[in-house]
């Protein structure tokens, strides 16, 4: 069975391909390889972790996509608080310098 950030991985893929994207792993990289290149498990500066996906067009990184499950819920009040704090690691990963 596959768990659910998984399935936002596989949604987020599908998408990035129909919009043109090059989909590559991180041992991989080819940044020259498309006008919009996606990294996979893009490790950040030591201390910020990784990036599920590091977006970089015309070889310069523009945006960090993280794969998380989808939120049932409608407002914040609504949502378990480990969704919140999860959600501030996010912040905090746009943010991070890179390698």
């Amino acid at each position: 069975m596959v768990n659910p950030e998984q399935q936002a991985r596989e949604e987020i893929d599908r998408q990035l391909k129909e919009s043109d994207w090059v989909i590559q792993d991180r041992d991989e990289i080819n940044l020259s390889a498309a006008q919009g290149v996606a990294v996979r498990e893009f490790k950040l500066k030591s201390g910020h972790g990784s990036a599920d996906y590091l977006l970089f067009v015309d070889t310069q990184a523009v945006g960090v996509l993280e794969a998380k499950k989808v939120k049932r819920c409608i407002r914040d009040e609504d949502c378990p608080q480990g969704e919140k704090e999860q959600d501030g690691r996010v912040a905090d990963a746009r943010t991070a310098p890179l390698c």
